[in-house]
């Protein structure tokens, strides 16, 4: 359990963030649940940038192929 916490952190504070939302919205803390709902939106752009990030190559998204094919075969 103390791995799975030390590997991903901020996943638990934004869904803790999103829970706030929820649970000021209910109380009808309105400017509280936006503050929250946006703390939400900034961290979870942050993990992905983190994510995607490598010093080395910059920014990288493996799943994402953008390399050209040497050749085009049209089908059938």
């Amino acid at each position: 359990m103390m791995m799975l916490m030390s590997y991903q952190p901020t996943m638990a504070v934004v869904f803790a963030s999103v829970f706030l939302a929820l649970v000021f919205g209910w109380l009808n803390r309105r400017a509280l649940a936006v503050t929250c709902l946006l703390a939400c939106l900034a961290l979870a752009v942050w993990q992905f940038l983190f994510e995607i990030y490598d010093p080395k190559t910059g920014f990288r998204m493996p799943w994402i192929q953008t390399q050209l094919q040497d050749s085009y075969e049209q089908p059938g």
